[in-house]
């Protein structure tokens, strides 16, 4: 089947950075694509970005995803950006979102949007929760792992900033409802200390 230009897709938010780090399928066939984008004029710089795309790579303008692009700014007071997510069996989409509060530092968030992008305010806080822990001044680039359980848990794993300079690596399970698992770890966390360089 045709797929985008010759099997590929480019789109520009209007700005100077778009970054997508995932794609997942819903069970219509449309395909979920979200990162962050740095928006020229806005009040922040880098913004959540999610699209959605017909099987064939055009955007998705027939449903109230609107023109196949929603851009949000509603997390933190500052930068924010996906930088993992996973879409559920329901199509609706969680996802690990860096954001700031006005400047350093920067936390680590879940966030659960609807399947037509929006978040979802049944989830946390009007549809995210900080996760607290994760500590500050994590980069844009980090990699962070999201996965769901059977059980509808949610394993997640990254590197914590521990506030003296060097960083840990770091497991943690969720509930569903995005609070610790506290019969996992420490409270819901396992920690490894390993390393004083940050990993992007």
């Amino acid at each position: 089947p045709i797929f985008g230009t010759n099997g590929t897709l480019t789109y520009d938010v209007g700005g100077s950075i778009d970054n997508i780090r995932f794609v997942g399928k819903q069970s219509t066939g449309k395909y979920i694509a979200g990162g962050f984008s740095r928006i020229i004029g806005s009040l922040f710089h880098n913004s959540i970005s999610l699209f959605r795309y017909n099987p064939d790579g055009t955007f998705d303008s027939t449903s109230n995803f609107g023109s196949g692009t929603k851009v949000i700014n509603s997390i933190g007071n500052g930068d924010s950006g996906i930088v993992e997510a996973t879409v559920l069996p329901d199509d609706s989409i969680l996802a690990l979102v860096l954001a700031q509060n006005g400047g350093l530092p920067v936390y680590l968030y879940i966030a659960k949007f609807t399947p037509n992008g929006n978040l979802d305010p049944t989830f946390g806080r009007v549809g995210f929760i900080n996760l607290g822990l994760w500590g500050n001044n994590i980069a844009f680039t980090a990699d962070y792992s999201l996965k769901v359980l059977p059980n509808g848990k949610i394993l997640i794993a990254g590197y914590q900033n521990n506030g003296t300079g060097s960083y840990n690596l770091a497991v943690a399970r969720l509930n569903p409802n995005g609070s610790y698992d506290a019969t996992f770890g420490n409270g819901g966390v396992y920690i490894e200390p390993t390393f004083t360089t940050p990993l992007d």
